[in-house]
């Protein structure tokens, strides 16, 4: 007999193509989750709900770690955009307060399945490195968002209660009403009352910002104010994130960086280690280096240009202390802006006091204290730093790349 073609395999369809597959595994391990604890779930089960074949778990994850980490980092992912999006709609303090208390309530009643994800989430991060670092990123994302609207001390204390209460709201079977989570926000965001440092009755400065514009102003501030200590704490944890990052592809390098300073240009790299004093209040151009161990005090303002070289232990002072011994023992201190101009070079050791601007193509010998402006084209060195000669065109070599 002549077989004119192939055998007709019956019970076997066309294979579909799929490219959502791996979306719809990572959804159906979330329902599962959410239904079974992570304890419940396995791999039948995921491809079941998923409705794919048993293989195709092992094909796009290596192992449930791999499918349990990319599923809880979708639902962090998801629960921070929707934050967001409510946070950024709030128009004002009293409108952010109300976001916050719609955050810890959802939409009455309990929406169980966010409830249980979370609690399953820190369940895991109690006993596992790996998902305590994703619960640590989620934290810092949630304060980064509330941080729009409040102080850091005040955002930290906010995502605690959200999260708290959560966790309170999903065991317990008569958790608190609106009514008391609306008093501890508002009591959380007041501001202190009484008590101050100053002696003082009524309300506090407005916060961070307050204290922000009182530096950038050159008026004197309470260095030792709670939310300058938090800012400094949150700054600490970034740019170790920063130098512990070194070796990572540069995009992700400059990630961190936006987070952490108020504007940075393209090819911005320091060497390990950078440390700076807040952050928000330095600026960078494009094609900035710094060699290692760099530190900027930026609370008077910090602005860099493009192309500027910086060799290694250059650090930059823009705040001091009081003159007067008994206010510098409470805390006072004033700020001055520091500039640095486009293509200029700052040698190895060089300490760039506050209020200095340091003018385009300008060098800076290595060892210097710069204690005055420095013009624009020429070589300053000493201590302190004076103008030793002009850059003219005779310091050309003829070089070119």
């Amino acid at each position: 007999m002549v077989r004119t073609g192939p055998p007709r395999l019956t019970g076997m369809g066309t294979r579909r193509v799929d490219p959502e597959r791996r979306d719809r595994i990572i959804d159906a391990a979330l329902a599962l989750i959410a239904e079974e604890g992570v304890a419940g779930i396995s791999h039948r089960k995921v491809a079941q709900r998923a409705d794919v074949p048993l293989g195709s778990m092992t094909y796009h994850f290596e192992g449930m770690g791999e499918l349990l980490r990319e599923a809880f980092t979708r639902f962090a992912g998801t629960v921070s955009a929707r934050f967001e999006e409510r946070l950024a709609a709030a128009r004002d303090l009293d409108e952010a307060r109300a976001v916050v208390v719609d955050v810890i309530h959802h939409d009455d009643p309990v929406n169980p399945r966010d409830l249980v994800l979370t609690h399953e989430l820190y369940t895991l991060a109690a006993r596992e490195p790996a998902y305590r670092e994703l619960t640590r990123a989620w934290m810092r994302r949630s304060r980064d968002i509330l941080e729009r609207h409040f102080d850091p001390a005040t955002a930290r204390q906010l995502d605690a209660l959200i999260e708290g209460l959560i966790i309170h709201r999903a065991l317990d079977t008569t958790p608190a009403d609106r009514a008391l989570t609306v008093d501890a926000v508002e009591r959380i965001t007041a501001g202190p009352v009484a008590g101050r440092r100053d002696g003082a009755t009524g309300p506090a400065p407005a916060g961070l910002d307050a204290l922000r514009a009182r530096m950038l102003a050159g008026r004197m501030y309470d260095d030792t104010a709670a939310e300058l200590v938090e800012a400094r704490r949150r700054t600490v944890l970034l740019t170790d994130e920063y130098n512990a990052s070194f070796g990572r592809p540069q995009a992700d390098r400059e990630r961190l960086l936006r987070r952490l300073l108020a504007a940075v240009g393209r090819d911005c790299h320091f060497e390990p280690t950078f440390r700076c004093e807040f952050g928000f209040n330095i600026r960078i151009g494009d094609n900035f280096y710094a060699n290692f161990d760099c530190v900027m005090l930026d609370g008077g303002g910090i602005t860099i240009g493009d192309d500027v070289l910086f060799g290694p232990r250059v650090g930059i002072y823009t705040a001091n202390h009081a003159i007067d011994p008994a206010e510098r023992a409470a805390g006072a201190c004033y700020a001055r802006p520091v500039v640095i101009g486009d293509r200029v070079w700052i040698g190895g050791d060089v300490t760039i006091n506050q209020g200095v601007t340091i003018g385009a193509g300008s060098i800076v010998g290595s060892g210097s204290v710069v204690t005055k402006p420095v013009p624009s084209g020429v070589v300053a060195a000493g201590n302190p730093a004076r103008v030793l000669r002009e850059i003219t065109d005779a310091d050309r070599t003829g070089f070119r790349p």
